[in-house]
C-alpha cells in the first residue's frame, strides 16, 4: 500500500524540534525542514529517517529546507551531501529542490554539491524560498505529450 500522507517531527535531547520530514502522495514531494543548531547525533538520526521516509514511499521529489539551521558545520553538510544525497538518489529521487538561508551570500550546501556532484540522473535546483522550489518541482514533473 502506497503512503498518502507521512509527518515525521524529530526532537533533539533537549526536546526542541528539529526536523521535520512530511510526504505528499498527491504530490509526489518530500519536504524535509532544519532548524537550529543541529549536532552529529541529530543530523544522523535526520539523515536516517528522511531516507526511510524515500525508502517506504518511492518518492522522486524532494525539497530541502535548510534555512532555520542556526549552525552546522561544514563536516556535517559535507555528510549530507555525500552520504544522504548519494543514497536517496540511489532510491529513485530525481529532482531536489535545496532551499538555502536568503542571507548567506555562498550556500556551503550548494557548494559542496557544485564541487563534487553524485552521479545519475537527477537535478539540484538552489532556491531561497518555497514558493520557487514548488515551482520548479511541478515544472519538473509536467508531463507532455
Amino acid at each position: 500500500m502506497r503512503h498518502l500522507l507521512i509527518n515525521t517531527v524529530l526532537l533533539n535531547q533537549d526536546q526542541a524540534h528539529y526536523c521535520s520530514i512530511r510526504y505528499n502522495g498527491f504530490r509526489d514531494l518530500t519536504y524535509q525542514t532544519w532548524q537550529g543548531n543541529i549536532s552529529d547525533a541529530d543530523l544522523e538520526k535526520g539523515y536516517h529517517s528522511a531516507l526511510d521516509v524515500l525508502a517506504k514511499t518511492a518518492c522522486s521529489n524532494v525539497i530541502h529546507d535548510c534555512r532555520g539551521i542556526a549552525q552546522m558545520d561544514a563536516e556535517n553538510l559535507s555528510k549530507i551531501a555525500e552520504h544522504w544525497l548519494r543514497q536517496a538518489l540511489a532510491g529513485g529521487v530525481k529532482y531536489v529542490a535545496h532551499i538555502a538561508a536568503a542571507d548567506q551570500t555562498v550556500d556551503p550546501f550548494s557548494a559542496l554539491l557544485t564541487q563534487n556532484p553524485p552521479a545519475g540522473p537527477y537535478e539540484l535546483g538552489v532556491f531561497d524560498n518555497v514558493d520557487e522550489a514548488m515551482s520548479w518541482i511541478a515544472y519538473k514533473n509536467m508531463v507532455v505529450e
